[in-house]
């Protein structure tokens, strides 16, 4: 819950506090019964796991308004700080071999076998922040800000930093030369750039973690403590830089509005993992590592198509494109050192951060089809033979090897992403349907080496595809049960993860007024949605949308039939 309180200093200049709690306690229990069978079979043991589980969020705020207006200059200003904390909590508690059934209590179990285990985080985030606007005439518009914010995340003496911002606007169909231009309803141009910061990491990794141990001490076994993570005394705030240049319009008395956007964003000392040599006895730590670049076009389009007394059609239309690549990075190598297909590249290898590439991209061997008969004697000094996938040698030295004979396919981002919704009203009855897109992507597609490239021989005869046999030599598919060593790492498994998907299509009926006066409901609408109905892609077996690394429920789309209703009193 929250509650504010709100001064009136003198005209013009109000003071509010605000403070806010949000508590949750969960508690859970799972009590299973041991099992007796007439035929002397025993299913258990009984036991009981008790969980208790305790978060709160404590938010206190004060702001300092100020508005004034001098003939045609409207000036507001704002000063504010805030005080964030989290506090969680949990403890978790196992006991077994309990005399009967009807004991749930912890106590009642034996202590063979028992354990107990506790978590604690708290973190606090604190700001100061102030905000200017001016506007002459609500013609011309500027605003600046800044936030000067810590985090107890982030590293001692790199806890604090400082986020400007500013923002200038136009708005042109309000200029006096354009009084007469009936059909403009909107027109106006915005120009911004400023500062985010971000802390996304949990608490604690800034600082050298321990893990809790057992070990034999004589002839006892004692409880300790071992190192649990590697410190990084030097992590501080993620910091993104945006400029964006915009302009919003409209038509028709609003019938046809608009808004495109180009962005260019910096995230500069981005928070990723970084690989630390082994020798540490970890494998990676925390840090500033990269500076990463996100540019690209934003676009949304409303338009009513069709308006009548009975009917109305409108749509809105969003496109996006975005181009992601590493810009710098922390720490950078030489990586034709590695491959000679990133010859002239700088980056981090052992992350596969490479400077001029995306950050996600897929690296692995390049398929070139499927070994022939009479490529059999070529095969065989590749170890392979003939049904089996065949994979690119670059540097033609006889031998596949990791790294030198593998390269970037494709990344795991998309280029463009959109959708499209259209709504229909006829009197009482509405009809919408979403559709949308993504295209740019490349994804491993694990539905494909578990069960089209038939590595068994268990379903070769209902997956109905062009396979490999000495009677058919094609290079779609390797010989079912004689995949060889590439078929679950080579671009054969990737996949272009583009599709169209029809999200949703849904028909409402909304009864009047008069039809519901004697009745003591205020609003009646009974409706009918399917929710991914269909789905156009080049994607076999699993949901072009989730691809993964394995196959499970949410890996294949399901479309979902739902009957409803909507009413108040």
């Amino acid at each position: 819950g929250s509650a504010f309180a709100e001064l009136k200093i003198i005209e013009g200049l109000t003071l509010k506090g605000i403070a806010g709690v949000d508590y949750d306690m969960k508690e859970e229990k799972i009590h299973i019964k041991e099992i007796r069978y007439g035929n002397g079979t025993v299913q258990g043991p009984n036991s009981v796991n008790d969980m208790w589980e305790r978060k709160m969020t404590v938010t206190l705020q004060a702001l300092l308004n100020y508005e004034k207006q001098i003939g045609a200059h409207n000036i507001k200003g704002m000063l504010g700080v805030s005080r964030e904390s989290y506090r969680y909590h949990q403890t978790k508690a196992y006991r077994k071999n309990f005399p009967s059934n009807d004991l749930d209590e912890l106590n009642g179990g034996s202590t063979d076998g028992w354990s107990n285990e506790g978590k604690a985080l708290d973190s606090n985030i604190g700001s100061y922040f102030g905000r200017i606007n001016y506007d002459y005439k609500g013609i011309y518009l500027l605003e600046v800000n800044g936030r000067y914010d810590g985090s107890s995340r982030l590293a001692e003496g790199h806890k604090w930093a400082f986020f400007p911002a500013a923002a200038v606007a136009w708005r042109i169909n309000q200029e006096e030369f354009l009084n007469d231009v009936e059909w403009l309803s909107n027109l106006k141009l915005r120009l911004s750039v400023g500062q985010t910061g971000n802390d996304n990491i949990d608490p604690y990794r800034s600082l050298g973690t321990l893990s809790s141990t057992q070990y034999v001490f004589g002839d006892a076994v004692a409880s300790g403590f071992l190192p649990g993570g590697l410190a990084n005394q030097n992590l501080t705030w993620e910091k993104t830089t945006e400029y964006n240049v915009g302009i919003d319009f409209g038509f028709l008395d609003g019938r046809i509005s608009a808004s495109i956007d180009y962005y260019d964003r910096f995230a500069d000392g981005m928070i990723m993992d970084k690989s630390v040599p082994i020798h540490t006895g970890y494998s990676t730590v925390k840090d500033n590592v990269a500076t990463i670049r996100n540019n690209g076009i934003e676009m949304v389009l409303n338009t009513i198509n069709v308006k009548t007394r009975d009917f109305q059609w409108g749509t809105n239309i969003n496109l996006a494109y975005n181009k992601n690549r590493i810009h710098d990075l922390k720490f950078k190598e030489d990586l034709g050192t590695y491959s000679p297909q990133l010859k002239g590249k700088m980056g981090d290898f052992a992350n596969k951060y490479i400077i001029g590439e995306p950050v996600r991209i897929n690296w692995t061997y390049i398929c070139e089809g499927v070994w022939q008969l009479d490529e059999a004697e070529e095969a065989k000094k590749y170890g392979a033979k003939p049904g089996q996938w065949k994979v690119r040698d670059f540097d033609k030295d006889g031998v596949i090897t990791a790294n030198k004979d593998q390269a970037i396919v494709g990344k795991c981002t998309p280029s463009w992403t959109g959708g499209m919704t259209n709504t229909f009203t006829y009197k009482n009855w509405d009809l919408g349907v979403q559709m949308y897109f993504r295209t740019g992507l490349t994804a491993r597609n694990q539905f494909f080496v578990s069960y089209i490239g038939e590595n068994k021989q268990d379903n070769f005869k209902n997956l109905r595809h062009n396979y490999w046999t000495p009677e058919n030599p094609t290079n779609e598919y390797a010989q079912p049960g004689n995949q060889g060593a590439y078929r679950n790492n080579s671009s054969r498994i990737f996949l272009k993860a583009d599709y169209l998907k029809v999200g949703y299509i849904n028909l409402g009926y909304t009864f009047s007024n008069k039809m519901l006066k004697s009745t003591p409901l205020s609003k009646l609408r009974i409706y009918a949605m399917v929710q991914n109905p269909f789905v156009f892609t080049g994607v076999e077996g699993i949901d072009p949308e989730n691809p993964g690394s394995t196959v499970g429920d949410d890996s294949v789309m399901t479309a979902t039939y739902l009957f409803g209703v909507n009413l108040s009193f």
